[in-house]
This record gives C-alpha cells, structure tokens and sequence, in this order.
C-alpha cells in the first residue's frame, strides 16, 4: 500500500502542476463593495448543492444576492474578466446566484432574507422561463450584449453553470 500512496500523491502533485500551468483555477476570491465574493470555477453541481460549497467557505458565507443594478454591473465586470482569462475572445460563464423560489418575474426570495425588488431577468431568452419554484443564475459573456442578465432554471438541474459566493 505505501507505493500505492505514493504513487497517488505524485499523480495528485502532477494535477495541481497541470491544472496550475493550464492557467485553470478551481476558485477566485475578491472584494467588492462591502462583501468578499468567491466564484466556484468548477461546475456539475445543482443550485443546493452550489449554496452548500459556499457555506462550506465558512460563516457568513452563501451563494450571492444581488440587490442593486450598480452591485449587478460591478460584479459581472470582474466576473467577465476572469472568464475571459479562462476562455479568451468568445468567452461565456454562468454561475449560479443566491435567487431561489422563483415564481414570477417579481416573485423570488434571496438566500440571504433580504427582499427581491431589484431583476434583471433576460428579455432576449424571455427569462424567468421555468416556474414555478425555479433557482436564479446570471451569464457573463463578451460577444452577444446579454452579459449579466439573469435567467431562471430547475434548482436541481446540473450542467457547467458555476457559482458565485458572498461573505456578508
């Protein structure tokens, strides 16, 4: 068992090497405002288990609400940045955000208990278009002119959706 153990951890120190040199990042933490954000690079998980990865950062932490445009335009401007350092020109990211409960375009509650009045639900997709009960998303992307606008799927639906975390 001890060449099996070291041959899993030089098979692990050779991942980390890659996954560093690749320039892929499994996370990205920044301030922004008066919240710390973190963004889970890596997606596969459904919006539950995307909130549970962000409480796992510690207290304080949940997946993202969004309450002002100016919050909504700050935010995917860093975002975007780091997706396009990911994917280069064409680039599109989206990532899970605290929203969840959706059962009209002015029907949503926030992990967070504060109250929905600020959407910015995509008209080019006719978003929210999954009622009722549905969980909030928003994509950054450098090529259509829809970047961070909002739109709505199944909360237990998985895919490449990443995720975005706040520390109030």
């Amino acid at each position: 068992t001890m060449s099996l153990t070291m041959s899993l951890t030089t098979s692990l120190i050779q991942l980390v090497v890659l996954l560093s040199s690749t320039g892929m990042c499994v996370g990205q933490q920044f301030s922004w405002g008066a919240s710390d954000y973190y963004m889970g690079w890596s997606g596969g998980s459904t919006w539950l288990e995307s909130s549970d990865l962000c409480m796992q950062r510690g207290s304080g932490w949940d997946l993202a609400a969004i309450t002002t445009s100016t919050e909504n335009r700050g935010l995917e401007s860093i975002m975007l940045d780091y997706c396009e350092e990911e994917q280069g020109d064409l680039a599109l990211c989206c990532f899970y955000l605290g929203g969840y409960n959706i059962n009209s375009p002015t029907e949503m509650d926030w992990v967070t208990g504060e109250g929905a009045s600020y959407f910015n639900w995509s008209e080019s997709y006719e978003e929210p278009n999954d009622l009722p009960g549905s969980c909030l998303y928003t994509c950054v992307e450098n090529y259509a002119g829809i970047s961070g606008e909002w739109g709505d799927k199944a909360c237990d639906v998985t895919g490449s959706t990443k995720y975005l975390c706040e520390k109030k």
